[in-house]
């Protein structure tokens, strides 16, 4: 049996230790030791990586851990000698984002529970945020109060509570995450939020968590799920998203608390100016209509979007029995739309997928898509073709 000695002090970053076993893998070796400082993945939370520091100076890398049954298996890249003493180093920057993600998760979901009476039935620590689901609706407006008061309970820099109670004493504690539990059950506490069965590691004081954020939240499986960051990660996050609100500001000439403002003034001058183009490429197309007296007509035009490119068609086709309108999208790439009142449109469509690397389709009267070649194959062979 490994002895967890993250458990006694979640902030040893190294430990000495002998190796119990050590067994090739297809992922690695797996070496069991008598004692550790390296958390297992469990409960949501990754494992520990780090190194192994032999005797002889080699140092063997640490790339997961997990539990198999009373023991503490370590992956590693290099084979050790039962009976050999290590120096065991954990990736101390890795699992104090842990601590401060899990912990911060912990106080969050306390107060959902405690507010709402929903259980946490899904928590994932990602690398870049982590996601946690509960089984009931939560209204982004408690949402953001209950952020806030989590907030709250950083600053109070509360001692974290880390209790084996007994049977007896379990059976009448209330806490989340009651179930079926056999042998020692370990109790996590943060005052005035959550009292919680957990097996992962957590900061000693609420302050040392820094700042809780949820990033978002949405409907799922009939319940909730949002993600959010805790500690350094949050506020990486922050740094990240503010240096992106200041590029928009200079770039708008917009005061940071006007952006928003700003991209909608945009968007609406914008909408003003497709609908003034879109209105002078109609008259375009109806004085290039006008003009055209053949009844089969295949246009190249530049500069053309798709549903520019339909509706010249569909003003061709008011006086023509086959009308093609293209436009290059990029070297030798052209988008295009085809009506005729006599041909089968999907034949066309078929053959010219066929010899120009085609994607699209339509129905009997009409086809459009994109076409890979030279303007003048593809002129010759739709010739051909009508």
């Amino acid at each position: 049996m490994t002895k967890k000695l993250y458990y006694e002090n979640a902030y040893e970053k190294e430990c000495r230790a002998t190796v119990v076993g050590c067994e090739k893998k297809e992922s690695g070796y797996e070496i069991i030791l008598d004692q550790t400082i390296f958390y297992p993945e469990g409960g949501g939370q990754p494992s520990d990586i780090g190194t192994l520091k032999l005797e002889n100076g080699e140092v063997l890398q640490v790339s997961y851990v997990f539990e198999k049954g009373e023991d503490v298996c370590h992956v590693t890249d290099g084979f050790v000698s039962a009976g050999s003493q290590v120096t065991c180093l954990i990736d101390w920057k890795r699992r104090y984002h842990n601590m401060q993600q899990h912990s911060g998760e912990h106080i969050l979901s306390g107060l959902i529970h405690e507010r709402f009476g929903y259980d946490n039935v899904g928590f994932h620590m990602g690398t870049d945020m982590v996601t946690v689901d509960f089984n009931g609706v939560i209204p982004e407006k408690d949402l953001k109060e209950l952020e806030a008061r989590a907030n709250e309970i950083i600053y109070e820099n509360s001692l974290t509570k880390v209790t084996y109670p007994s049977k007896e004493e379990l059976d009448s504690l209330e806490y989340r995450s009651k179930k079926e539990l056999t042998g020692q059950v370990r109790i996590v506490g943060f005052d005035h939020a959550d009292i919680c069965a957990c097996c992962g590691t957590h900061v000693k004081r609420t302050g040392e968590i820094g700042v809780i954020k949820v990033l978002s939240s949405m409907n799922y499986k009939g319940g909730t799920r949002f993600f959010m960051l805790s500690g350094e990660e949050a506020y990486q996050d922050y740094v990240n998203k503010n240096e992106s609100l200041l590029t928009l500001s200079r770039k708008l000439s917009a005061k940071p608390e006007l952006v928003v403002e700003a991209v909608d003034k945009l968007q609406q001058e914008l909408k003003e100016k497709k609908e003034q183009m879109n209105t002078l490429y109609q008259q375009l197309f109806t004085s290039k209509a006008a003009a055209i007296t053949d009844k089969k007509v295949i246009l190249f035009e530049e500069g053309l979007n798709m549903k520019q490119i339909r509706d010249f068609v569909n003003l061709l086709m008011e006086k023509c029995e086959f009308a093609m309108v293209v436009s290059e999208t990029a070297k030798d790439t052209y988008q295009f739309t085809a009506a005729a009142n006599e041909l089968d449109m999907k034949v066309i469509s078929k053959q010219l997928n066929e010899v120009f690397s085609g994607k699209g389709g339509g129905n009997n009267k009409m086809i459009q898509g994109t076409l890979y070649g030279e303007m003048s194959a593809i002129k010759e062979k739709v010739e051909e073709l009508i």
